[in-house]
């Protein structure tokens, strides 16, 4: 391997790793955004109490939970 060739590997490294944490950081604020989402619903269902707001609690709770384990995975895994 030549030192270009080495050069070239490096910098392909730095971008991945660039896009990576990019990645992270999206999907952190995306989990937030879920949780902020969890608590307007669980605000809406006190005010305006209907029959399917227990299955929109359940969906809105779940979607929050799929969200954290795919961020906790995302860290894991990269």
């Amino acid at each position: 391997m030549t030192v270009e060739n080495i050069a070239a590997i490096i910098a392909l490294l730095n971008i991945w790793l660039f896009i990576k944490l990019f990645v992270l950081v999206l999907l952190f604020f995306y989990f937030v955004l879920s949780l902020i989402i969890t608590r307007q619903v669980d605000l809406m269902n006190q005010v305006l109490g209907t029959r399917i707001s227990p299955a929109i609690q359940t969906a809105v709770v779940f979607h929050a939970i799929a969200v954290g384990i795919l961020f906790f995975l995302a860290v894991v895994l990269i």
